[in-house]
């Protein structure tokens, strides 16, 4: 279980803001030609996996991670710095 890294007298405000975004056009971000990491939490309400999924499917060179548990989660960092290294 987690806890929101906001201050709670700010969540109205960040909850309102996330409601009225949305991805930028496709074929805008189809555009992106950078290779890219997406990470996904399985039960993230606020960024569901079917997003990272679209985002998948758009960017030419991307990988995506999908944590299902804590320790999924955890890997993370470990998986960012592979990356990192891989294109230093």
């Amino acid at each position: 279980e987690t806890v929101p890294d906001v201050a709670e007298h700010l969540l109205p405000s960040l909850f309102r803001g996330a409601a009225l975004s949305d991805l930028p056009d496709p074929d805008e971000v189809a555009k992106i030609d950078v290779p890219a990491t997406i990470l996904a939490w399985i039960d993230d309400p606020g960024h569901p996996v079917s997003t990272a999924e679209a985002l998948l499917d758009l960017l030419p060179d991307s990988t995506l991670e999908v944590a299902r548990t804590p320790a999924d989660l955890a890997r993370w960092p470990s998986i960012l710095c592979a990356d990192v290294a891989r294109q230093g």
